[in-house]
């Protein structure tokens, strides 16, 4: 099983975990690449970035908020490759444009 735990870094306003090279070698494709994500045992899906070399799992405010995690808190993440499609369905008064 892939598990990290790292301190939660912030860029500007973004938090963020840096993923270990060791679990990014996992991942099915480079660039975009979707996974399955429990941070401190909630689950979530998510999109790590590619930013200088390194991926970067960023943690948006409802991730913080259920994991009770802030910048600077350690936390325990469980990345999982999930290549499920990750669109919403169009509402329909959107759809008739």
């Amino acid at each position: 099983m892939n598990r990290f735990t790292q301190t939660i870094s912030i860029i500007g306003v973004n938090p963020y975990v840096t993923v270990p090279l060791k679990i990014a070698k996992t991942f099915k494709k480079k660039g975009f690449v979707p996974v399955g994500i429990k941070v401190n045992g909630h689950p979530f899906l998510a999109n790590p970035m590619v930013a200088g070399g390194r991926y970067r799992l960023y943690l948006h405010g409802l991730m913080r908020k259920q994991a009770r995690a802030q910048v600077g808190d350690r936390i325990t993440i469980e990345p999982a490759y999930d290549p499920a499609p990750r669109m919403e369905p169009m509402s329909k008064p959107l759809a008739r444009f």
